[in-house]
Order: structure tokens, then sequence, then C-alpha cells
């Protein structure tokens, strides 16, 4: 009888935890170096639908002293006009009111995030492309975007110190960034000086 309680028990308390887990996400992702932002190394996880993206594991391996840099997007704006080109670096957005200058922004392009620098702001008055624009650091997003496309602006990042180190190194945490629920998360690590890695862990919660 005793065995009976202590089995049901277990089982009660693993229906417990996969509950508290429905609907949760899990994922990882890979940085890759960034000529777009030189000298980094980048992950993007990007937007699932009213959820909230939590990193709580990153390996990293860099060659000198460096910095980990992590953000989650906040306003969100749209891509108003296709660009065929990759590299364009005029984008036609809804609105530039919240841009900063300086800044860097993600931009959802079927399902994937990619960073971009912002380099300015404007207001054109040609027929053909008369609205509100933004300008990008040479180079553009690296993919030809879509009229309803998401771009968002980064809000103030974490930082990590980060030392140098030949071997692969860990931070853990129930949580070493939560990004804004429907927003992405941008983590970079720079300068990324070849031996260097990025990976990280985390669940849409």
């Amino acid at each position: 009888m005793r065995l009976k309680k202590i089995i049901c028990g277990a089982a009660l308390a693993l229906s417990a935890a996969l509950a508290a887990h429905a609907g949760v996400d899990f994922t990882t992702g890979t940085g890759a170096t960034n000529a777009i932002v030189p000298n980094t190394n980048i992950m993007v996880f990007p937007t699932r639908a009213d959820k909230q993206f939590v990193l709580y594991n990153l390996d990293y391996r860099t060659a000198t002293n460096g910095l980990l840099w992590m953000a989650t997007g906040k306003q969100m704006f749209t891509q108003t006009q296709t660009n065929l080109s990759a590299s364009a670096v005029t984008n036609m957005v809804n609105s530039t009111n919240g841009f900063v200058p300086g800044s860097l922004l993600v931009l959802e392009h079927n399902g994937v995030g990619y960073v971009a620098g912002l380099s300015a702001l404007g207001q054109t008055t040609n027929a053909n492309t008369f609205g509100t624009n933004i300008v990008l650091a040479s180079g553009g997003w690296g993919v030809a975007t879509s009229a309803g496309d998401n771009i968002y602006q980064l809000g103030t990042p974490r930082t990590i110190p980060l030392l140098a180190a030949t071997g692969t190194n860990q931070i853990n945490g129930s949580a070493i960034f939560a990004g804004d629920p429907g927003r992405p998360v941008v983590v970079m690590m720079g300068p990324a000086i070849t031996p260097s890695a990025l990976s990280g862990t985390g669940e849409y919660r």
C-alpha cells in the first residue's frame, strides 16, 4: 500500500511538472560572425506569438577579453515596401517615431531575425516611394525585405564582461536574460577574434 502511494505521488508530481511546462518551447541558437555589425558573434531569438523568451544557458569561447551583450526588442514598426536588394540601406516604414540613430534594430523576415545599425531618419517626397524612411548602416539587413515585415528598436542591453579563454566556458542560470513578451532577443559577443564561438539555449514561455 505504501509503495502504491509513493508511485501515485510521483505520477502526480510528474503530471504537475508537465502541466507547468505545457506550451513551453525550448530552442538553441548558434552565433555567427556578422558583417553588418563587424567583429561580433550574434544570435537572434525571434518572436513567438505572445510568448516571452528566457535565456538560461550560454556557451562561449573567445580569444581575447570581450563583452556579452543582451537586449530585447521594444517598440515595433512595420516595413511598408519590399526591398529586392539584400544590401539596400533605405527602408520605408510606417513611422520613425521612437527610432534613435546610432542604435541597433532587428528585422523579422519569414520567421528569422536580422540585425542592422540605424544611421539616420528621413522623409522622401518621391512620388514612387512617398512616405517615411530609415537609413541603415552600410550593408543593410543582409536580406531582401517584404512589406509587412516587423522591425524592432532594441532596448537597453545587459552586459557581462568576458575573460579570454581557449576552452569553452558556460554561463548558466534560471534566467540569464528575459525578453519582453512578444519581442525578439538579441545576444552578441565581441570582439569576435578567431577562435571564437557562441551558442545559447532558452525557452519561450
